[in-house]
């Protein structure tokens, strides 16, 4: 399986680009899960935001639960 690297000049090379497009984070949030510009104007109730993030901190967790055991498991 092939291991994706990402280096601090990657990461910063993204952020760039990112505020390329749209320098609020919640704005570029919005364009990427598809709403359009009225339904950001008319906003995202907070609760959805915190509701997206444990969802993707959960599903994250879940996929590389295995992967984070395997590496704690080797320097023990």
């Amino acid at each position: 399986m092939p291991t994706f690297m990402a280096t601090p000049t990657d990461v910063m090379k993204l952020v760039h680009t990112a505020r390329k497009l749209d320098a609020n984070p919640f704005s570029l949030a919005g364009k990427i899960a598809g709403l359009g510009a009225d339904e950001q104007r008319a906003g995202i109730p907070a609760w959805a935001w915190v509701l997206a993030g444990v969802g993707i901190g959960v599903a994250l967790g879940w996929k590389l639960a295995p992967q984070a055991r395997a590496r704690l498991k080797a320097f023990s």
